[in-house]
């Protein structure tokens, strides 16, 4: 029996099997690596036959009973001529070379002079999405970010020039509504921005849906799309686990890059404290670490409109621009008391001087504050107190504007004091 070369592509591997008598075909689809190896579905097709089996690469049990299901099927012509042992060989062998070349085949080393980028090429929608890196924009829940963001996806895929953008395709996941009640917030939106009847975006509607369980069809509708960039709303709905735990976040941040060089996702804040904008995503702090832009949304509302600002709260390369400011306004409720969005433009500090005053301060700058207030604190107790990322703030005080004030104490926590200039 001759085996071809193994093809892999982005998460798959294919390979034909060929006697004069049968043509049989292994294919592993959905190749990933997870905490106890490399998984993937392995198939095994033979003329109208089909067997697969998702499973741990390296389970021998798992290859064994794959191998025999898909050689029960043959008929007796087939099974003389690929043996029960020599499928059983072809599929370890298909296996171990995933194990051995899949890896190695994603990346590959260079040697690299430099290149540097075109003027006016590194944003699609200035200063905030990205065409290679990862913006979060946050905000509390029911704070207008789900308009904005349909309203900047529509911008960026019709070349829009109500923010600065550069023209590419938008792939919209959504996660977080009803598929009818976006596809409404997009028809609304398009009227709003004066676009024609068959003006619209690519989306995936799976509300109830994992992240990491829809990423081959995202993969597959990504790969259909001219230079697509990624939007998720939102990374609540990711369902990858607790959204405080490094280890998640981690791996949402990983998926996002490994589909898209550039994505843009919603996610929410936790509960600030009265009269505050909570200025980091909900979540562990490489949310923030994996950012290359993130964006504190604050709102507020004045009769049917509602002013929005947009802070930059981090980013990675360039300056930070101003706070920018918009206004979404609605229409009267209707007798079944709906209300849908009939205007949006620019706006300023001075139509909504209440929003300008809220979240002017970052976490860096809360916390010297609070520093000069207290005398000695420490990481836990300041977290709770500013409502911020412990893991944010233990940097914090361990960078140049801080020092330990004596060893821990008898509870092992360690105080620190403003380290001020001599």
């Amino acid at each position: 029996m001759d085996a071809s070369e193994i093809v892999f592509d982005a998460d798959s591997a294919t390979q034909t099997l060929s006697s004069p008598i049968a043509t049989l075909r292994l294919e592993a689809t959905n190749i990933r690596r997870e905490r106890t190896g490399i998984h993937a579905r392995v198939c095994v097709y033979s003329g109208g036959n089909i067997t697969y089996d998702q499973f741990n690469l390296d389970r021998r049990e798992d290859r064994l009973r794959l191998t025999k299901d898909a050689w029960g099927k043959e008929g007796d012509l087939v099974k003389v001529a690929v043996p029960l042992l020599d499928l059983g060989r072809a599929v370890d062998i298909f296996c171990a070379a995933i194990f051995r070349d899949w890896e190695a085949s994603q990346y590959t080393g260079e040697y690299v002079t430099g290149m540097k980028r075109a003027p006016g090429n590194r944003f699609l929608l200035r200063p905030y999405c990205l065409r290679d890196g990862g913006t979060i924009f946050f905000a509390p829940g029911g704070s207008g970010k789900s308009w904005l963001f349909v309203l900047m996806a529509l911008s960026i895929q019709h070349g829009l020039k109500l923010f600065p953008v550069n023209q590419t395709d938008i792939y919209l996941v959504n996660l977080e509504r009803s598929a009818d009640s976006l596809k409404h917030r997009v028809a609304v939106a398009k009227d709003v921005l004066g676009l024609s009847a068959d003006a619209g975006l690519y989306m995936l509607n799976a509300r109830g849906q994992s992240l990491s369980h829809l990423t081959p069809s995202i993969r597959h509708g990504l790969s259909k799309l001219r230079n697509p960039h990624l939007m998720v709303d939102s990374l609540s709905r990711s369902g990858a686990g607790s959204m405080v735990a490094d280890d998640t976040s981690n791996a949402i941040i990983d998926t996002l890059s490994q589909l898209s060089p550039g994505w843009s996702v919603i996610g929410h804040t936790p509960r600030p404290a009265p009269g505050q904008q909570a200025d980091h995503v909900y979540g562990s702090v490489m949310f923030e670490n994996g950012e290359d832009i993130g964006v504190q949304l604050a709102s507020e509302r004045r009769g049917n409109t509602l002013g929005i600002s947009l802070t930059v709260r981090k980013v990675n390369d360039g300056p930070f621009p101003p706070v920018a400011y918009y206004m979404l306004s609605f229409s009267e409720p209707d007798e079944n008391g709906e209300s849908d969005l009939n205007g949006f433009r620019t706006s300023s500090a001075r139509e909504f001087p209440e929003l300008a005053s809220l979240g002017t301060k970052n976490v860096a700058e809360r916390l010297k504050d609070y520093a000069e207030a207290e005398g000695r604190i420490n990481p836990s107790g300041a977290a709770k107190d500013l409502d911020a990322n412990r893991g944010y703030i233990n940097s914090l005080l361990r960078g140049p504007d801080y020092q330990p004030d004596g060893p821990p104490d008898k509870d092992s926590k360690q105080w620190y004091i403003r380290r001020f200039p001599s």
